[in-house]
């Protein structure tokens, strides 16, 4: 990663509201995993804006029923978090996050990567973020330092491209 490829912010709650701001208009739909963290609710529930939960399974986001829906729906962006998940704490393996690439790849709809849980591992092996699979440049990577180490430090970054980032840091 290059240094104009990062956004530092006041944490992933910042992040979100940025990139809503920033890439979500009125009338596009956003996809994000069903049980999800309540603040992307808070934050994606604007008026125009439609929001579509696709169920978590065992291995992360159900990747069949996201298929389904980008097969019959145009999506702006999905949003998810491959690493303990939140609330459900699944890990999405490494044959379902590839997978998981294609499909934004052949739909060509960008994913925003919730890491805040990723440094959170106490045993199993680590599988790589998204970002670090992505070869196409589709992956937005959002984290923080609240979940690990500071919680009252509201210190958090993004990670993308360095058109999405101008863009982002335009807005901040």
């Amino acid at each position: 990663v290059e240094l104009d490829e990062i956004l530092v912010t006041h944490g992933c709650q910042q992040s979100l509201d940025l990139l809503r701001r920033t890439l979500i208009s009125s009338g596009e739909t956003v996809v994000c995993e069903n049980p999800t963290y309540t603040g992307l609710w808070n934050v994606f529930e604007s008026p125009g804006v439609r929001l579509i939960g696709v169920p978590v399974a065992t291995e992360g986001l159900d990747l069949d029923a996201l298929q389904a829906l980008l097969e019959q729906t145009r999506v702006k962006l999905i949003f998810c978090s491959p690493n303990f998940q939140n609330p459900t704490g699944h890990t999405m393996p490494l044959a379902a996050r590839k997978r998981l690439l294609e499909l934004a790849l052949r739909f060509q709809v960008p994913i925003v990567e919730d890491d805040v849980y990723g440094a959170l591992r106490y045993r199993g092996r680590q599988v790589p973020p998204l970002k670090a699979l992505d070869t196409a440049g589709l992956v937005i990577y959002l984290n923080s330092f609240s979940k690990v180490g500071f919680p009252g430090l509201r210190v958090g970054w993004i990670v993308a491209s360095r058109r999405v980032i101008a863009r982002l840091r335009w807005a901040k």
